[in-house]
């Protein structure tokens, strides 16, 4: 590693992380665990987190000083009517269970399991739909100043 400390968030399906480090981790600024250096951490993005209540569940799994990397469980919910979604960090997203609804600018993006989109940063979007009797599992990758990114289709440029 770098030797850099990385963190994971408390209360995660992350909790059942495993660490070869003879460390004790210590506390971090998000109120999570900090893992030294040379450990390794892991969970099952499935594994709903016991205790759900009603709404959406975001979990951070990995944070680091340029990138966050979340699971998002949505289970019927939407962005608020009039409401549009415009973040400051770069968002690299992956569907792994579930379907939705996705409107982009104009456009309106049906997502299924499997599909992945790149919305950079303050490009204004919005969740019209997810499945409400069955969980919409997401994969979201934050980028803080990911301007210039390679992603495959502009690498061939």
């Amino acid at each position: 590693m770098n030797g850099k400390d990385y963190y994971i968030k408390s209360g995660t399906a992350s909790e059942e992380f495993r660490s070869n480090s003879r460390e004790t981790p210590g506390a971090c600024p998000e109120q999570g665990r900090r893992i030294s250096p040379g450990s390794f951490i892991g969970g099952n993005l499935f594994k709903t987190a016991k205790g759900r209540k009603d709404g959406e569940i975001f979990d951070a799994l990995f944070v680091s000083s340029g990138v966050k990397i979340e699971r998002i469980i949505s289970l019927g919910q939407t962005t608020a009517p009039g409401k549009w979604l415009k973040q400051s960090r770069d968002e690299w997203v992956l569907l792994l269970k579930g379907a939705a609804r996705l409107k982009i600018g104009d456009d309106i993006l049906r997502v299924k399991r499997g599909d992945y989109l790149f919305i950079p940063a303050d490009l204004r979007h919005r969740v019209e739909w997810t499945r409400p009797a069955k969980e919409t599992v997401w994969l979201a990758v934050y980028l803080k100043n990911g301007r210039g990114l390679k992603t495959r289709e502009n690498r061939k440029k």
